[in-house]
């Protein structure tokens, strides 16, 4: 095995809890082939709409003012931009779907933050949940943890919302564009965030059990109400692409892969 990936991998390993990791970008032993479609729920490349390239027909809705526009390179297409203030995709009910992704998953999108925060303390990136109940958020925080995390709610009540986090600091992600994937295994019980193609954060022992409660799938906000798009946003401020979701765990050299596409 190539040394730089024996590195990586131990310090994945070694990860427990809420911790960032630093290592270089783990290098296959081979050279870059095919994007991985074994186990692809839904696919947006944000192409002047939210339609679903899996070919599943999960297609999304963009609303509250979502503008498509030039993405991270010309090889790359365009990507959707959202405001901080309204603008979101949702993606309709699907329970019972495959894009429920109950046992384990794969979360893999670009993004760009913006300096500027937006109106809440925290904003959406990608959302499956009951409104502050079970499923999972992955979260831009503004307020003082400034993270960049995805947070699995399991247990929600209305006095409480026990969860697992994985997440490191937002900053790097500011004015550039980045990779991010966040893996989970019901199996494992284990969580890893990837950015740009090597492991930063691990939560292990999650209580999550993949509850999504049959709720819609929003990006790039989030709308708290679930009022059909009139309610509180949580809205991204900065530009998301490329947004797969995946039914499996991705092994480590096909998120490098992802995080090569583009460039």
């Amino acid at each position: 095995m190539n040394c730089k990936v024996s590195v990586t991998l131990l310090i994945a390993s070694a990860c427990v809890g809420l911790i960032a990791c630093s290592s270089d970008p783990a290098s296959p032993a081979t050279p870059i082939d095919q994007i991985p479609v074994l186990g692809l729920v839904a696919y947006y490349p944000f192409n002047d709409n939210a339609t679903d390239a899996s070919g599943n027909g999960f297609n999304g809705t963009p609303l509250r003012g979502v503008v498509f526009a030039s993405g991270r390179s010309s090889s790359a297409g365009m990507a959707a931009k959202f405001d901080g203030v309204a603008a979101f995709v949702r993606v309709p009910n699907a329970r019972g779907t495959r894009l429920e992704t109950k046992d384990a998953f794969t979360y893999s999108l670009w993004l760009k933050g913006d300096k500027g925060a937006g109106i809440y303390p925290w904003s959406y990136i990608l959302t499956k949940a009951a409104p502050y109940g079970n499923g999972f958020y992955m979260k831009w925080n503004h307020n003082s943890e400034q993270t960049l995390g995805l947070y699995l709610v399991e247990g929600a009540s209305g006095a409480t919302t026990p969860f697992d986090l994985a997440g490191i600091n937002n900053d790097e992600f500011i004015g550039d564009w980045h990779h991010i994937v966040y893996t989970w295994s019901k199996a494992t019980g284990q969580m890893t965030m990837y950015a740009d193609g090597s492991p930063r954060a691990v939560k292990k022992d999650c209580r999550y059990q993949g509850s999504h409660s049959g709720e819609t799938l929003e990006i790039g906000g989030y709308d708290y109400g679930a009022t059909g798009g009139t309610g509180d946003i949580g809205s991204f401020p900065g530009a998301i692409d490329d947004v797969r979701i995946y039914d499996r765990v991705l092994t480590l050299k096909e998120i490098y892969i992802l995080s090569q596409e583009g460039k």
